[in-house]
């Protein structure tokens, strides 16, 4: 699926917050990969990091003249259900895959590389490990990418093993720090692109005094008390227990402090609203958790 409709976004929206210099130097850069086409792939056009990422990415590509779009993979909900244990396992959990799951994962992406995606550029960032095996199923000459999002520095040897062979098919990797990339990592090429924001996002504008005033007030917290907050998807890397429980250790010394827990259920998150139950269930019904 091709995703549309996105925010508009122009490079010089951002001169007063970087600056002109840094603006400029960025045109400079983007003159050297016009002559490229680049396509995004990634498992969900909404919830989660990459999905935020790509929201304004692709406009400012856009914006820069490169012709950049994304593509999303369709797949079942069975099929997210393994790839989040592939995620979890690439972090350090242990478990294995079963012969099916991994028969399942392999053959969702082969149906997307052969039928679904599009594919029509001549560079291909493929995101996370959702879809990383589409690269095995495309036969050809172009640039292919693998960007992960997820620290790589001590997974689990079953699954990574498995992993790494997919790997062996790209041409570069990029991750968020240098202690992220593994040193059994395969790609010819990698570099380290740390994670950065989008202060024009929703999530990341400026907003005035009297919306947050409104915000806080429909769901009950005080603008007068200490806050804090915790923006993230429900996952257990993210850990919001101990979230919950530094904030019960605040909570002693200064009483009327809230704690506020902002979240997003992503597509191909399969666990999130579970997760999301158990963080209920440990909040106890504080009425200073939000």
């Amino acid at each position: 699926m091709i995703v549309k409709n996105l925010p508009q976004r122009d490079i010089r929206w951002y001169s007063d917050i970087v600056g002109e210099d840094e603006v400029n130097r960025v045109l400079e850069l983007a003159d050297n990969i016009k002559s490229y086409s680049i396509t995004h792939v990634n498992s969900t056009s909404f919830g989660g990091g990459v999905a935020e990422l790509l929201q304004s990415l692709i406009p400012l590509f856009k914006s820069l003249g490169i012709n950049a779009m994304w593509e999303v993979i369709e797949a079942p909900q069975e099929f997210f259900k393994v790839t989040k244990k592939i995620h979890n396992a690439l972090q350090g959990k242990e478990l294995t895959l079963r012969a099916e799951e991994w028969s399942l994962y392999l053959n969702v992406n082969k149906e997307n590389a052969e039928k679904i995606l599009k594919l029509n550029s001549e560079v291909i960032i493929v995101h996370d490990p959702q879809p990383l095996p589409i690269r095995r199923f495309s036969i050809d000459e172009r640039l292919w990418i693998w960007r992960c999002h997820i620290d790589l520095s001590n997974p689990y040897k079953h699954v990574f093993s498995m992993i790494l062979d997919l790997l062996k098919d790209y041409d570069a990797s990029i991750y968020h720090m240098r202690e992220f990339i593994h040193p059994q990592i395969p790609t010819p090429k990698k570099y380290v692109m740390p994670p950065s924001i989008d202060p024009l996002s929703d999530k990341n504008k400026h907003i005035s005094e009297s919306i947050i005033e409104r915000i806080v007030s429909k769901y009950g917290v005080s603008p007068d008390n200490p806050i804090i907050l915790q923006v993230s998807r429900y996952d257990p890397w993210k850990d919001p227990f101990s979230v919950i429980d530094v904030y019960r250790l605040i909570k002693k010394k200064i009483p009327n402090v809230q704690l506020v827990l902002i979240g997003a259920l992503a597509h191909d998150d399969p666990d999130g609203l579970t997760y999301y139950e158990m963080v209920k269930r440990y909040a106890s019904n504080d009425r200073d958790i939000y």
